[in-house]
């Protein structure tokens, strides 16, 4: 199972933010650019969308390190969306889900799609830089 925000990383050194993309995938404007600007202050380089099948197509315009996704989106969901992406890019993408519900069957599904890491709402912006590339490689 994907760790949770509980999971701690081992002590790494974080270096070069500047150079990672990140795309946010969450229907909540609020959430989307209270997340924009805590990782844009971090130095990421950050885009974000609303829906899934707009996270699809702006993932393969923007080409991120790594993809934040909510669960709850319309039209396509968080999982359906994390399948597509690991068939078009593999596991080179770092994927998070980030996402308010904490059913086991659902970290399950979000697993079974392909999710590296899952983190429940409302996130800490600690825990969240944790989790981020380049760090989350040497998890």
């Amino acid at each position: 199972m994907p760790p949770i925000a509980s999971t701690s990383p081992n002590d790494v050194q974080v270096t070069d933010r500047e150079d990672v993309r990140v795309v946010i995938v969450e229907d909540d404007e609020d959430v989307r650019a209270a997340i924009t600007f805590l990782l844009e202050a971090d130095g990421y380089h950050v885009q974000g969308v609303g829906t899934g099948t707009g996270a699809l197509a702006l993932v393969q315009a923007f080409q991120p390190q790594c993809v934040l996704v909510d669960l709850n989106l319309p039209g396509l969901d968080g999982a359906q969306v994390t399948r597509q992406l690991r068939e078009q890019v593999g596991s080179a993408l770092v994927i998070i889900a980030v996402t308010a519900i904490s059913l086991p069957s659902e970290h399950d599904r979000l697993e079974a799609a392909g999710v590296d890491f899952i983190l429940v709402k409302p996130v800490d912006g600690d825990v969240l830089r944790r989790f981020l590339p380049p760090l989350a490689h040497a998890i």
